[in-house]
């Protein structure tokens, strides 16, 4: 890889992977964001995140 490029670790993992899906949902507010865009009827204004 040329040292111009950069390594995009979303293309690469993907947001079904295991490590990048719980970093996703390990944030509350990043948690909130994406489960607003995914799910924009619901509106989501606070929440609590549990980890294993």
């Amino acid at each position: 890889m040329s040292k111009d490029k950069k390594l995009n670790v979303a293309e690469v993992l993907g947001f079904t992977d295991d490590l990048m899906f719980q970093n996703v949902m390990k944030d509350p507010e990043i948690c909130r964001m994406f489960l607003n865009e995914v799910l924009p009827h619901l509106d989501i204004k606070d929440l609590t995140v549990h980890t294993q």
